[in-house]
């Protein structure tokens, strides 16, 4: 890999200075102890030590660049199946299990414009409501069954207490305050109708103008 040979490099020079240093010192000892010598010597392993801070800093921003990708590539790819095969009750998997872009994304201040972070600010969020609505979707089957028993029972008691007509008028505002106060009677499909609003509206990072410099920084064009 491209960051091996820039590491292998660096350590290479530092070896280099070392021997020739060693041979300065058993060759020509006034030289190498002389203060020119420590000043070109202190100079020369600044050098390095900047050399390798800025590699390690090119570095991060690359492997960070590479696993930002592949978290966004990742949600991409279950939105394009949810899209295609439509949404399971059954979920049990998260688009963005991990947020890396909110941990790095100061590495790509000077990379990006405004534009491009808060194309890609917008995908993550969109992530995170998908989300939480899929986490709302596995306890659909249990709010609708809620739902059906509530009413059915409703049903039943007025049913019971038609031939009575002083106990219907009674509790008839009983039974109503039953179904007002129960939010999910009538909104067992709110998630799924969330998911898809979402779904019709999120942009993919990977073909915009932000994935491709993202790309371009992680070292895969």
């Amino acid at each position: 890999m491209k960051y091996l040979k820039n590491y292998r490099l660096l350590w290479i020079a530092v070896s280099i200075f070392v021997m020739l240093s060693a041979l300065l010192y058993f060759f020509v000892p006034d030289f190498a102890k002389s203060n020119l010598y420590t000043a070109i010597a202190t100079f020369i392993v600044g050098c390095f030590a900047i050399g390798l801070y800025i590699q390690q800093k090119i570095d991060q921003k690359r492997d960070s660049a590479n696993v930002i990708l592949s978290e966004i590539r990742y949600a991409e790819g279950l939105i394009d199946r949810f899209k295609t095969a439509g949404v399971s009750t059954d979920i049990t998997y998260q688009l963005l299990p991990n947020n890396h872009w909110g941990k790095y994304n100061f590495l790509f201040i000077k990379d990006l414009d405004q534009d491009e972070t808060t194309e890609i600010n917008n995908f993550y969020n969109q992530c995170f409501i998908l989300d939480k609505a899929l986490d709302q979707i596995s306890v659909y089957h249990e709010l609708k069954h809620k739902s059906q028993v509530v009413h059915q029972t409703l049903s039943t008691i007025a049913k019971e207490s038609l031939g009575n007509e002083q106990i219907f008028k009674t509790n008839k505002k009983a039974y109503l305050e039953i179904i007002e106060k129960d939010p999910y009677v009538f909104r067992a499909d709110a998630p799924i109708n969330a998911v898809v609003k979402t779904l019709n509206n999120i942009r993919f990072v990977t073909t915009s103008t932000a994935g491709s410099k993202l790309k371009d920084i992680a070292g895969q064009k």
